[in-house]
């Protein structure tokens, strides 16, 4: 019967959804590129993203829906700049500098997503303030890859560490 709500998307169906779009990005990257780094990286982001949803039931649907067409859409991306970087190796930032500020950005967004869920986090003020210095620092490093300034990891690693733990 349908009164005019919503029916909820069931979580294993919402977890499932996200694991298959991580997978099928894996395959079709492996498929194209040979280094076989591209594919633990996308299985890592499968593996920190089913952490960061494990409230996922939480989230409305229309979140929800938006955010999976942004993670699709992130996917996509990230294989467009991955050919672009393979391509024009020596003026694009790195394949390796483009898989993990793409993967970063996708699990960022995850944790923002679920941050929009009310009590999702012990400290949920605190970690608002540690996403977006996450968001921060791989802006920079981002600018920083794209402009060959050196950029460091480090700085977006200890935002993104320090963001799993209060989120979480």
């Amino acid at each position: 019967m349908n009164d005019g709500t919503q029916v909820r998307e069931p979580v294993r169906a919402r977890l499932a959804r996200v694991q298959q779009s991580v997978a099928t990005a894996a395959a079709e990257l492996g498929a194209e590129h040979p280094h076989h780094g591209f594919r633990a990286a996308l299985d890592d982001l499968g593996a920190r993203l089913a952490h960061v949803h494990d409230r996922c039931s939480e989230v409305s649907d229309d979140a929800w829906a938006a955010y999976a067409a942004r993670l699709d859409r992130g996917l996509d991306e990230l294989q467009v700049e991955l050919g672009r970087a393979a391509e024009h190796a020596d003026s694009a930032p790195s394949a390796d500098d483009v898989l993990f500020s793409r993967t970063t950005r996708l699990e960022l967004d995850g944790w923002l997503v679920r941050l929009d869920v009310p009590g999702a986090a012990p400290d949920h003020g605190r970690a608002t303030e540690l996403a977006s210095a996450a968001s921060r620092e791989l802006a920079d490093y981002r600018a920083a890859c794209s402009t060959g300034a050196g950029a460091s990891r480090a700085a977006v690693e200890q935002a993104m560490a320090d963001l799993r733990r209060a989120a979480h």
